[in-house]
């Protein structure tokens, strides 16, 4: 069974990056598998695991679909990232407000169903 857990706010700088990293880290130690999907277009969570900031990802995903596993990176072990890519800026207009909600939700269920 699969549990989702989002870490968001609107305000910068209030500890969202490192609450994302340290439970991921947290979580895969204790034996979980852990997909953290970045969705800072400024890449801090891709950065603080080392991983290049400039590999496409979400965007791309989003933008154009594709096998998801090709996206993934290993950031540790027991820890996939899906890093935001560098147009994921570029999306806010990318579909009707109404539909705009449902982009990461399917994305997410895509992701789980070919993991199962």
């Amino acid at each position: 069974m699969s549990r989702i857990l989002a870490i968001i706010n609107q305000k910068g700088g209030v500890g969202k990056t490192t609450t994302a990293v340290n439970l991921s880290t947290a979580l895969a130690k204790k034996g979980f598998t852990v997909l953290a999907i970045d969705l800072d277009p400024q890449c801090h969570m891709t950065a603080h695991f080392g991983l290049d900031s400039r590999r496409e990802g979400l965007d791309l995903l989003l933008t154009e679909g594709g096998d998801i596993g090709h996206f993934l990176s290993q950031a540790r072990d027991g820890i996939d990232l899906l890093q935001p890519g560098p147009r994921l800026n570029e999306l806010e207009g990318l579909a009707s407000n109404v539909r705009q909600g449902y982009l990461l939700r399917d994305l997410i269920a895509k992701i789980l169903e070919q993991r199962a």
